[in-house]
């Protein structure tokens, strides 16, 4: 088959490629460089090039070598491929990983046994407490992080600095990480890459052999790719395999796993003479959207620069929103998604945040609007099925009266079953005076819990629960996975209200979790998690200056790394700008936790006005740009003097008797209620959670 005849039969199908994507797939023997921008069409682009290799150039599927990073990308590129041609299924596409595995299976010999991803963060659990450092499942993948992050760089532990206590610690968890997995003759999953850089520059036979196999070799995602995976594919290609990337340097977001944000710049200065081709139409977002895109990542200097064409048309512009807390953040996001879920029919949405944390309290407020969820969160909602957890709630159900007799007497038993010796049929081996006993005092703890709030509800049948899990006989693991469900639990109960209404809450969502397939749903995902995905509308949440940029991660890092980190969270979010086709939403509480906050630096760069910068009489934001608009929320109400009178919206109203500024400037204020019930409130957080209404205007007043 001809080129002409090649791109007729593309035509034909309804598969219109543009002149830079023509480029690409008919590209000659040498080196590429595929500048991608988001949406450009690089997926297409290489299933057509792997098509154009084998139906025109002749090269069997096979010789074809396709690395992806994620197995959802392998598979979707062999989907792909099999549509096209059924014998392209046999193109050898797959992850660095299980390419490299298969080779070194094939051509050398060796058959490690893998360590699965929980046995290697117990194996980390069990280096960090012997060194006495916090060895919570967070710890655990923080450091697995550092060892992950080394691997690929091929710095072994010998080679790592220890300038100072962080840098002396990372390298004794590391060597203590490397002798156990040794001891244990297992590999986790970077041993391959580093094992098959080893054979694959060692002048050995693996290299000769896998060479001999291939043809033409491809890498999609290339910016994310590291230091050991890069020199493995300049040592496996030499000069006589050819060789093409595709990437998108605006998209590097995996430094943590290894990742070189510069890439793409090293293999122009690897191969000199390679060709760079930039895929500059955009075929996903509408112009406004990709305005905003521009205009965020412009302020990352070392980047090549890229102007890209939209194919969509113009559209709406995208929205700044700040909310009052992250309470009223997800119900904005719910409501606002409800809202066009019923409007716009079957439109795909995506909640995306930069951490986990920040998506709970969203997918709690979807779900109280009955909108069904997909992916991510039906893992936060299998909270509600995990064993501790649906123990604790049969309780809690039960002291609200929503059970029959017989799952009453389940929970009894349950409870006798915490209170006597360990085992499951611990309850009948107590005597008979200790039993009426212990269920007297069931019936008390159930009348005790029907007065609580929810989070309270959790905390006291939490108490009763734990030391019995912490006495049976169960490994330690299994304890550590109890805590961290009972924990999470407990973080999402509401601080406020009642336990019936937030149980019923709890009821709604998993009917509608469990609603038909064909329904239509939200996707609930971190920036990470989201990248190559994409949504008619997209909500980015909690972008707030604690968390866009992530704080925590430049308290951890040299500050000479600092900028370094800002660059990369500035793509983080560029990644989720262009997630977005039609609609955009880019909101951010001015409350988060305990603790006031304003809006991302990134925001302020696109416009967003900052008021605790101007009251504090820092540069203000540059004017909103005219691709977004802003919508602010009322200002949190004003700190009353002694003597007013103010209404709570579950105490009532009450007279406030006394004002007092604390350390941090914020306020506590004592208030009388009905029949002389006098509380105290941290006024700052209380008014941004919305717990007081605003007064009639002749009850007003300000302290002095």
């Amino acid at each position: 088959m001809k080129d002409a005849a090649f791109f007729d039969l593309l035509s034909a199908r309804g598969m219109h490629v543009t002149e830079s994507q023509r480029r690409v797939i008919a590209h000659g023997h040498g080196r590429v460089a595929v500048y991608a921008g988001p949406g450009s069409g690089k997926t297409t682009v290489l299933t057509l090039r792997a098509a154009y290799l084998h139906l025109v150039k002749g090269v069997q599927p096979q010789r074809i070598a396709l690395f992806t990073f994620t197995r959802k990308s392998a598979f979707e590129l062999q989907q792909r491929l099999t549509f096209l041609d059924p014998a392209l299924q046999r193109v050898t596409a797959g992850t660095f990983h299980s390419l490299f595995l298969r080779w070194l299976l094939k051509y050398d010999g060796q058959n490690p046994r893998l360590w699965t991803a929980s046995e290697q963060v117990e194996a980390m659990r069990a280096v960090l407490r012997s060194v006495h450092v916090d060895a919570s499942d967070e710890s655990c993948e923080k450091y697995l992080q550092h060892v992950t992050q080394l691997k690929n760089r091929l710095q072994s532990p010998d080679r790592v600095s220890a300038k100072d206590s962080r840098g002396t610690l990372v390298k004794t968890v590391y060597e203590r990480y490397e002798d156990r997995k040794q001891h244990q003759r297992r590999w986790d999953y970077d041993d391959i890459l580093i094992a098959f850089y080893k054979s694959v520059t060692s002048g050995g036979s693996l290299a000769e052999q896998v060479r001999s196999s291939l043809e033409y070799v491809m890498i999609d995602e290339f910016q994310d790719t590291s230091k050991a995976q890069w020199l493995s594919i300049i040592s496996l290609c030499k000069q006589h395999i050819p060789l093409l990337v595709v990437g998108d340097d605006d998209q590097s977001i995996y430094r943590f796993r290894g990742a070189l944000p510069n890439m793409l710049r090293l293999f122009g200065q690897t191969y000199k003479s390679a060709d760079e081709i930039l895929l500059d139409v955009n075929f996903r977002s509408v112009d406004t959207i990709m305005r905003m895109a521009s205009d965020l990542i412009r302020h990352n200097a070392d980047r090549k620069q890229k102007v890209l064409v939209g194919a969509v048309g113009e559209g709406v512009r995208p929205r700044i929103t700040r909310t009052r807390n992250e309470w009223t953040e997800a119900d904005y996001v719910a409501t606002t998604a409800a809202r066009m879920l019923r409007d716009r029919g079957n439109v795909t949405i995506g909640v995306l945040a930069r951490s986990n944390r920040q998506l709970m309290f969203v997918s709690d407020a979807l779900l109280r609007h009955k909108v069904l969820l997909r992916n991510h969160e039906r893992g936060e909602l299998a909270l509600y099925g995990q064993t501790h957890v649906r123990e604790v709630l049969q309780l809690l159900r039960t002291a609200a009266g929503e059970v029959d007799e017989n799952v009453r007497a389940d929970a009894e038993m349950l409870y006798l079953r915490w209170r006597g010796a360990p085992g499951k049929d611990s309850a009948q081996a107590l005597p008979e005076g200790d039993q009426s006993i212990l269920r007297s005092e069931f019936a008390q703890l159930l009348l005790h819990l029907r007065a609580l709030s929810p989070r309270a509800a959790v905390k006291a049948v939490a108490q009763q629960s734990w030391p019995y899990l912490q006495r049976a006989n169960m490994r330690r693991s299994t304890v550590n996975s109890a805590a961290a469900q009972l924990q999470a639990f407990f973080q999402r109960a509401p601080l406020t209200g009642t336990l019936t209404t937030w149980l019923q809450d709890i009821a709604i969502s998993l009917n509608c979790a469990a609603g038909e397939a064909g329904t239509p749903a939200v996707q609930v995902l971190t920036f990470h998690a989201a990248k190559g995905l994409e949504f008619d509308c997209v909500f980015l949440i909690g972008l707030h200056d604690q968390a866009v940029p992530h704080q925590r991660a430049f308290e951890e890092a040299p500050r000479r790394l600092h900028a370094e980190l800002e660059a990369e969270e500035r793509r983080l979010l560029y990644v989720g700008i262009t997630r977005a086709r039609r609609w955009l939403y880019l909101v951010y509480p001015m409350l988060a936790g305990k603790r006031q906050v304003g809006p991302s630096p990134f925001l302020v760069e696109l416009g967003a006005p900052d008021p605790r910068a101007a009251s504090h009489g820092k540069r203000k934001s540059a004017p909103l740009a005219k691709e977004a608009s802003f919508d602010g929320v009322q200002p949190m109400a004003s700190v009353p003097r002694a003597g007013a009178m103010v209404r709570h919206k579950i105490f009532g109203s009450g007279i406030v008797e006394s004002v007092e500024i604390m350390q941090d400037s914020a306020h506590k204020i004592a208030i009388i209620f009905s029949k002389g019930d006098k509380r105290f409130f941290h006024w700052e957080i209380a008014a941004s959670l919305g717990h007081f209404e605003q007064p009639p205007s002749d009850e007003r007043g300000t302290s002095r």
